[in-house]
């Protein structure tokens, strides 16, 4: 089990809540994920393993996994929430195809350094920070460009 797992179940019990075989199986898909997923992705991965899972039942245990720090919420803009791991991963920030929807994760020392230079200057400590780029992927742009030229 892993420590994050490990975390998730005490926490339930902490809250005075019931550690459920749904509960473990909705934790456990969504805390080894390497991409980032929706609810609607998490809910169908969970009833691959139980039917009887709900879509309450998902929207709870991802709400307990994100107020515990264990789950990072996103907001593309796009109108739906994505999820990712917030433990035992490197920062990053995101570029997001506002066509497709594809979500790139990217680090650069450079911007890092700048936000840090711009902090400094304005005499603000950083806590965290989140970046988003969103544009148009190379393969929206070929395909928008075919359209155009017939």
């Amino acid at each position: 089990m892993s420590s994050s797992q490990e975390k998730f179940n005490a926490f339930i019990r902490e809250k005075g809540l019931r550690l459920t075989s749904q509960r473990t199986v909705i934790a456990r898909l969504a805390l080894n994920r390497e991409t980032h997923f929706t609810a609607d992705d998490l809910l169908a991965w969970s009833r691959e393993k139980d039917k009887g899972i709900s879509r309450a039942t998902v929207y709870r245990t991802l709400s307990l996994l994100t107020d515990l720090g264990l789950l990072e919420s996103l907001d593309f803009g796009d109108g739906r929430l994505c999820y990712e791991p917030a433990e035992g991963r490197n920062h990053h920030d995101h570029i997001v195809c506002l066509h497709c929807g594809s979500i790139t994760e990217f680090h650069c020392n450079e911007i890092e350094e700048l936000q840090c230079d711009v902090a400094d200057r304005l005499g603000f400590r950083v806590d965290h920070h989140s970046l988003r780029i969103y544009g148009t992927c190379k393969d929206c742009s070929e395909r928008t460009e075919c359209n155009e030229q017939r």
